[in-house]
């Protein structure tokens, strides 16, 4: 079997030609909600992070506005066999270090995936068996079995292809001072308030029409609004709902919008006593009013997920039971299991509406007895909180950034990655064996039948997090800046962007 996937001749540009009058040497700057963690493809586990990155790293394959696979790196790809899939390199790629990319840079990033140092990423990498290379531009990828969604998962964060000498050069500081083939390259990061890119003359493709794009670090959503409204900043991210209104009718500014693939929930740490009982995270979640809390903080905005899968991904199951409230029945469950003034660790990081959620789940669960301690954390140490399985329940935002439910069940619900990207520290013998189906079994009524049953077990059986919220993704934006598209499944590269 040889499917073969030529580069196609037109790609999809996200805008029209940028006016000839554009002054090159522009400043675009960016207001973010937080400071990136790591720069690292083989570690970047947070959304932040992958953001910037994108603007530095590539990967071979990448995603069009309509979820349609297209060559980035590679020039052309082939699947060989069903486990097998041979990639053509372009010729003539730079690395901002000068360096040509050749295949042995592309067998370099996957071995570093598959290694433990790119043990935050295993969940996407786990099927890699080995990686061959051919010539300087041809390399082969061979998989363990059979995976529906390998080359979709390609185009996620961890597949950024880096250049061994520079990865070698830096070693740990590497995530500090990141090498990629990107139309940005890195210049400066001074944490917890900016990190700067300069755009790369000698890219590829076609070159951004600025010289300089900055993230800065503006925690306090207000503050992002104020700094748009001033020109400080010609982006805003993560505009709250009670900020639409401010960001919509002001004379310099204008609100971009879509359906989003994220969704805010409430996990728990499944190792942690109680919580480590199935019986017992039912209970908590019978006493939080999902809907309510929902309302309150979005304002008529978004809407309460029934599970894992947002509702316009593949095989998202219309049929999930909605979230029962139910207080009375959740006082009872505790009072059977002989819990009585139960103690429950809330952490959450500084993100506005997580801390919102949070008070009213701690008003909620007193009613039954529960005494929430919410904890807020700035993000890096709310991370390795985290991984030390400090907390009894957390808020976060999960967002799946590929048109395929595995990264949304396989990141966050695989037991062989606790620690790295499942947080709850969950781990289900059944629940492994359909993220594996899942995975090898081609798309169609099959593979829908694999993912209905696991969305089933996840909410009505085990329940190791409760949905909270699937909001829009919403950034302000100076009425200048153009060329900006949002899509569902997250933000796209900043490189098209111009000033009218």
């Amino acid at each position: 079997m040889r499917l073969k996937f030529p580069l196609l001749l037109s790609v999809f540009l996200v805008l029209v030609a940028a006016p000839a009058s554009l002054a090159l040497g522009d400043t675009l700057t960016v207001a973010a909600a937080y400071d990136a963690k790591a720069l690292d493809p083989a570690v970047m586990i947070d959304a932040p992070a992958s953001f910037v990155s994108i603007h530095i790293h590539e990967n071979l394959l990448r995603i069009d506005e309509n979820s349609k696979l297209l060559p980035q790196l590679a020039e052309s790809y082939e699947q060989l066999d069903p486990t097998t899939y041979r990639f053509v390199l372009r010729k003539g790629v730079k690395f901002h270090n000068g360096e040509e990319l050749k295949a042995s840079d592309v067998k370099f990033t996957m071995e570093r995936a598959m290694s433990p140092a790119g043990s935050a990423t295993r969940a996407y990498s786990k099927d890699l068996e080995s990686v061959e290379v051919v010539d300087d531009y041809t390399v082969l990828l061979k998989l363990k079995q059979p995976s529906t969604p390998f080359l979709m998962l390609l185009t996620l964060s961890w597949g950024g292809i880096v250049n061994e000498k520079a990865v070698r050069a830096a070693g740990e500081k590497y995530a500090m001072e990141p090498v990629g083939t990107g139309p940005f390259r890195f210049v400066d990061w001074q944490k917890g308030d900016r990190i700067t890119l300069e755009r790369f003359d000698d890219y590829w493709g076609k070159k951004p029409h600025y010289k300089t794009l900055i993230f800065r670090s503006v925690p306090e959503p207000t503050s992002r609004v104020v700094e748009l409204e001033t020109g400080a900043v010609d982006l805003a991210l993560e505009i709250p709902v009670n900020e639409i209104d401010r960001v919509t009718s002001g004379q310099d500014t204008k609100l971009l919008r879509t359906l989003s693939s994220s969704y805010t929930i409430m996990g728990f740490n499944c190792e942690r006593a109680p919580f480590d009982n199935p019986e017992v995270r039912k209970a908590i979640s019978l006493a939080v009013n999902t809907e309510g809390i929902q309302k309150a903080i979005r304002r008529g905005e978004g809407s309460v997920p029934l599970g894992p899968l947002p509702a316009f991904m593949p095989y998202f199951d219309p049929n999930l039971p909605k979230h029962e409230y139910n207080p009375e029945k959740a006082k009872a469950i505790l009072e059977k299991l002989g819990l009585k003034n139960l103690k429950m660790a809330l952490w959450t990081n500084e993100k506005k509406e997580r801390v919102d959620m949070a008070t009213i789940i701690q008003a909620q669960l007193a009613e039954i007895g529960v005494t929430v301690d919410i904890r807020v954390m700035e993000w890096g140490a709310y991370f390795q909180g985290l991984k030390e399985k400090a907390n009894d329940a957390f808020m976060m935002g999960w967002m799946n950034n590929v048109p395929d439910p595995d990264p949304l069940c396989s990141g966050v619900f695989f037991s062989k990655v606790k620690g790295q990207t499942n947080w709850c520290f969950f781990g289900d013998d059944r629940i492994d064996e359909l993220i594996a189906l899942g995975r090898q079994t081609p798309d169609g009524p099959e593979r829908g039948a694999i993912y209905k049953e696991l969305q089933h077990r996840i909410v009505t059986d085990l329940v190791p997090c409760l949905y909270m919220d699937a909001d829009e993704i919403r950034v302000g934006a100076n009425k200048k800046v153009q060329g900006f598209v949002l899509y569902p499944r997250g933000y796209q590269s900043l490189a098209e962007v111009y000033f009218e």
